[in-house]
């Protein structure tokens, strides 16, 4: 990335009407460094920021999306890290709320850990089944160095003040965990401080914002898209197996044997190659069957 070109970029928005405050706050940092970044006197990681700043032009649709495809250790670029980053990048460019749902070991996960990473600023909360309307938005609270005391409301009040008139993604993964006061509450914050907001969990997610009965009528209404997570590939089982050491064949047979889990042909893969080595002989059908015995169903 041409650091030159990326801050003269950013330089036109600004120059053009949007607030550097702002955009530092998207960003996720002070106004005072995304100034000495811009006057080229930043002393900290400038490849850092040079892949926020990326990230932040992309979701404005002012660079190729190519040019944040960069990623963490572990995480290659698959149909499910694609479906992430387009839905989060609609629901953050037009202050909308989408979902993204499908059985667990799809990929969610590492498809959030994705787009977190090429686009720092973005607020990422995991659910469980211990959460609270209040645990929820204490943790946004932290995540947006605001203080978590007070009652839910207080809490609620202070993150909406923070939020107005910023552009933000907030995305929560195992949404399916959340009781229907904390996804009103999300809805009623998000409908006040028009960020983007992704919900990320099972199947199961979609029947909650419905409610058994249709009753949650008014929160289901809010969201724009709904997206099944896809299978994978035969390409995503070649990237994401190649991580672990196995051939493009046998990635495809691991994938097919696990009927396109990642999680489960990871697993698979692994014990594969395991097997092979410990053994001393070329990955077969044998060896594969033997290793899938080894999964727990």
């Amino acid at each position: 990335m041409d650091n030159g070109n990326l801050s003269a970029r950013l330089q036109e928005r600004i120059t053009g009407g949007v607030s550097q405050s702002k955009v530092a706050a998207d960003l996720g940092i002070s106004p005072a460094l995304l100034s000495q970044w811009l006057k080229g006197k930043y002393a900290g990681d400038n490849d850092k920021m040079e892949k926020a700043v990326a990230g932040y032009l992309a979701r404005q649709n002012e660079v190729e999306a190519q040019e944040i495809l960069f990623y963490p250790k572990g995480i290659v670029e698959t149909t499910m890290t694609a479906l992430i980053r387009s839905t989060a990048i609609q629901a953050y460019r037009e202050g909308e709320i989408a979902v993204v749902y499908g059985n667990a070991g799809s990929g969610k996960t590492s498809g959030i850990k994705a787009f977190a990473f090429q686009n720092q600023g973005t607020i990422v909360v995991t659910a469980n089944v211990g959460y609270t309307a209040k645990v929820l938005f204490q943790e946004i609270a932290d995540n947006l160095d605001l203080s978590a005391k007070g009652s839910v409301y207080d809490i609620f009040t202070r993150i909406k003040n923070k939020l107005n008139g910023v552009k933000k993604t907030i995305i929560i993964d195992e949404a399916e965990h959340l009781p229907y006061r904390a996804l009103d509450l999300l809805r009623s914050l998000q409908d006040e401080a028009k960020f983007g907001l992704v919900l990320v969990g099972l199947p199961r997610l979609l029947y909650n914002l419905k409610g058994n009965k249709s009753e949650y009528a008014q929160l289901y209404s809010r969201i724009s898209v709904a997206y099944k997570a896809p299978e994978m590939s035969k390409a995503d089982a070649e990237k994401v197996l190649s991580l672990v050491g196995i051939d493009k064949a046998n990635a495809v047979i691991c994938a097919l044997e696990t009927s396109g889990n990642i999680r489960s042909a990871v697993k698979l893969a692994k014990n594969v190659k395991q097997l092979s080595e410990k053994n001393d002989r070329i990955i077969d059908k044998e060896v594969i069957a033997a290793a899938k015995s080894l999964l727990v169903a």
